[in-house]
């Protein structure tokens, strides 16, 4: 138990560590580009932080597992702790570099003018740094969170953690409370981490305006920005470059997909209608569930282990009474919504706290009350948040494994099932192909979104 907790602080303490600093060095390379520049690293960034971890976990496989095209000149072994803290960096360094980016694109032009000669490290000492402690600080706690509850990448690494323990217990002896007896680890730690998180926080007021890219690129200095465009170009490589690169390059994998393809369509379409349910009913919720303060209670799923939160829900639905719901697809989409409400909850609901009070009586007084108020002063407000939201979920819910792996009901399976499953049996050509049908799921609903828009406006 000891050893089992030992590996799983220091993985998720290193991988943290890791994605803090890639973060780091990307937003500032980020908040000196120019507009263009700036959107494409976005892009990238969410495009990192939506990899599904099953993809990265086999592109590194590919490359550096016992018989990597890699390892004859570049023998390192990553079935290990630090393989794995490797592998999470790469996926979690988005969260500290938007939560930078966000707070540095909020400095005021006057910061950085009314002390030219402070420029480098004393600039990323004095301004930069402080202004983005408060919300580094929680990216790093909710990188530290999520790296810890992370079951899929150690378990294909086959790492000894404990989420990995409790899926073991389960697995082999179905008893939820053993595998529940080795959980509270996971539970005390993201609690204290979020407790003992200070609260100090720095106003920055705002007279002239944002900052500019020209502005920040003139005060980081050559020596820093140069150094921060090698970590930035390489993290952007390695999280997002090399993956695709070795999912579209090789042959075999358009060799299998129309093979694969014929023999999973209906996991496909049981992956795509469970995420785009789950993802519905999440946003209804978080819709008719904004006011209230319970609504923090939606983030202990996504802060819990997937594992745990499915364990917990079968000793809850393993009863006569229940038996139409836990034998049912209708489990799926339960556990999905349980797992990813929490995001979808508070994107919703800063929308719906962003729309202006005027507008609000404005409506009230041309008598627009209950659903007539919110379809014509809300929703035109709150709909594009609530669209964003929807595919965040929909996009979690269709790379999740750790939550539906354990009580997935005969004929629910899913393509994050099938995939997880394949790379325990090393079938690289079947997984490219899989992963590619999975990504262009996850692209279909903007697609679809895209083909409406233009539609509409040619009518």
């Amino acid at each position: 138990m000891a050893v089992l907790l030992i590996n799983s602080l220091v993985t998720a303490g290193m991988a943290t560590l890791l994605a803090t600093l890639f973060g780091l060095a990307t937003g500032l390379v980020t908040a000196a580009l120019p507009g263009m520049l700036r959107r494409l690293a976005l892009v990238a960034a969410l495009v990192a932080l939506a990899m599904p971890p099953f993809l990265v976990a086999n592109c590194w496989l590919y490359y550096l597992g016992n018989v990597g095209v890699w390892r004859s000149w570049l023998p390192v072994n990553i079935f290990t702790i630090w393989g794995a803290a490797w592998l999470l960096s790469l996926m979690l360094w988005p969260i500290s570099f938007l939560a930078a980016l966000s707070a540095w694109r909020g400095l005021d032009r006057a910061h950085l003018e009314s002390e030219p000669a402070m420029r480098g490290i004393n600039l990323l000492r004095w301004l930069l740094w402080p202004a983005a402690r408060k919300s580094v600080s929680w990216a790093a706690v909710l990188t530290s969170v999520l790296a810890l509850n992370q079951f899929a990448i150690p378990g294909i690494l086959q790492v000894k953690v404990l989420p990995v323990e409790i899926w073991i217990r389960y697995s082999t002896s179905l008893r939820p409370d053993s595998a529940l007896a080795v959980s509270w680890p996971v539970i005390v730690v993201p609690i204290a981490m979020l407790l003992l998180l200070p609260r100090m926080d720095i106003r920055w007021p705002a007279e002239l305006g944002p900052t500019t890219s020209a502005a920040m690129r003139r005060q980081l200095g050559t020596a820093l920005l140069a150094s921060s465009w090698v970590v930035a170009a390489a993290v952007l490589f390695l999280s997002v470059g090399l993956p695709l690169f070795q999912l579209i390059s090789a042959s075999r994998t358009w060799a299998e997909l129309p093979r694969a393809w014929n023999a999973g369509w209906p996991v496909i379409l049981n992956s795509f209608l469970f995420a785009a349910m789950a993802a519905l009913v999440a946003v209804a919720l978080a819709v008719a569930t904004w006011r209230t303060r319970i609504g923090w209670a939606f983030w202990i799923p996504f802060l819990l282990p997937g594992m745990l939160v499915a364990v917990a829900v079968i000793w809850l639905l393993n009863r006569p009474f229940l038996e139409v719901v836990y034998r049912s697809m209708a489990v799926m989409i339960l556990m999905l919504v349980l797992r990813f409400i929490g995001p979808v909850w508070t994107l919703v609901g800063t929308a719906f706290r962003t729309v202006d009070r005027d507008l609000i009586d404005a409506g009230k007084l041309e008598d627009l009350h209950g659903w007539r108020l919110f379809r014509h002063v809300y929703w035109p407000r709150v709909g594009p948040f609530a669209t964003v939201a929807w595919y965040v979920a929909y996009v979690l819910s269709l790379w999740d494994v750790e939550t539906t792996a354990v009580l997935y009901p005969p004929g629910a399976e899913t393509l994050a099932i099938r995939v997880f499953n394949l790379l325990h049996y090393g079938h690289d050509a079947q997984v490219n192909a899989l992963c590619l049908v999975q990504l262009g799921l996850a692209v279909l609903p903007g697609c679809l979104c895209a083909i409406w828009v233009s539609t509409t406006r040619r009518v």
